[in-house]
């Protein structure tokens, strides 16, 4: 393997047609791989790679960078910085980093993470996996049969053609706890999100899950030095001994904007003590259609406590009077409480 090693200015550095390691240290580099399975480090800067043809490796670094991996089965990441990143012919898989960025899965089925910033991620052609990050989000799974996750942070989501899966997420906030005297302290809460579904044409599934990543870790995070469950924390959802409690607060709006049970779209509802308090209907958005507004509250069962019922958010059914029969409930539950939603009918 040819090492070819740039300095800290700005260089333009050419691989071979074999398997190349191409560094361009710091400066505004331009970094061609040609053939064979490159590695190629760009380092900081502003820098523009085209890795070629083979099985690449590529790492922009911090700056503002363009990445190509060109054609094969890429793994290419923008690291810091707003960077450009596409993954052209193959399977690849693309990691944005930090930053705004832009991202494209290319031809064939790609897997793409925004990471952290506000991202806008596109699947192009193909099966593939868009995961937003933290960030207020806008992925695009385009042709193929696509899912689509946003994370933490307010998304657009847009399925496009093919029969795609669609998720709307809110995180649990689950606190990192610490020990002072037997008792637990800190207590962050959820993060508030509001997304946007849009499935495109085909049989779509949208499904949204909420408060999330509590359930693994409840025990520990609940029990004092002596091994005594701790109840006192404030902000607690049920505070009784079910020991499935969990920070509530608003999870924000979640609107679904072209649900069509004639084309085999699905609604899915998963969540962590959550279920269905009442359906409504509505003109939501002012444009003279009646919509769907489905209202969820904290549940905890017998001995709830002070938070047991608290409204955690909404799912808004845009331009559709929904009836039981277009909602999923999946009987293997694996996020806490779910109900069978026939208050629809």
């Amino acid at each position: 393997m040819a090492h070819i090693l740039g300095d800290l200015f700005a260089n333009q550095l050419n691989g071979t047609q074999f398997a190349d390691l191409i560094e361009g240290l710091a400066g505004n580099d331009t970094l061609n791989g040609h053939g064979g399975d490159d590695i190629v480090l760009a380092g900081d800067g502003a820098d523009s790679v085209n890795s070629g043809a083979g099985n690449d490796t590529v790492e922009g670094g911090a700056g503002n960078d363009t990445l190509n991996g060109g054609s094969g089965d890429d793994r290419v990441e923008g690291g810091a910085g707003d960077d450009l990143v596409k993954g052209s012919d193959g399977n690849d898989l693309l990691f944005g980093g930090s930053g705004d960025d832009v991202m494209s899965g290319g031809r064939d089925d790609d897997e793409v993470h925004g990471g952290d910033g506000a991202d806008e991620l596109h699947g192009n052609a193909g099966q593939d996996l868009l995961f937003g990050g933290s960030g207020d989000d806008a992925l695009y799974g385009d042709a193929g049969n696509d899912t689509l996750e946003g994370g933490a942070g307010n998304d657009m989501l847009y399925g496009g053609d093919g029969d795609d899966l669609l998720y709307g997420f809110s995180w649990g906030g689950e606190p990192v706890p610490a020990q002072d005297a037997g008792a637990l302290v800190n207590a962050d809460e959820p993060v508030e999100d509001t997304d946007y579904l849009q499935g495109g044409s085909g049989a779509d599934t949208f499904e949204f899950r909420w408060l999330i990543d509590a359930k693994d870790e409840i025990i520990a995070k609940h029990t004092d030095a002596n091994g005594n469950i701790d109840y006192s924390m404030n902000g607690v959802a049920g505070e009784n001994s079910n020991v499935h409690d969990h920070w509530v607060e608003s999870i924000g709006t979640n609107v679904v904007t072209d649900f069509d049970a004639a084309e085999g779209d699905t609604l899915v509802f998963r969540g962590h003590t959550v279920q269905l308090e009442s359906a409504s209907h509505a003109d939501f958005d002012g444009n003279g259609q009646v919509d769907t507004i489905l209202a969820f509250v904290s549940n905890q069962g017998g001995n709830g406590g002070a938070h047991d019922g608290d409204k955690v958010g909404q799912v808004v059914i845009l331009n559709q009077k929904i009836d039981a029969a277009d909602i999923a409930v999946d009987a293997g539950v694996f996020f806490g409480v779910e109900e069978p939603f026939s208050v629809l009918g």
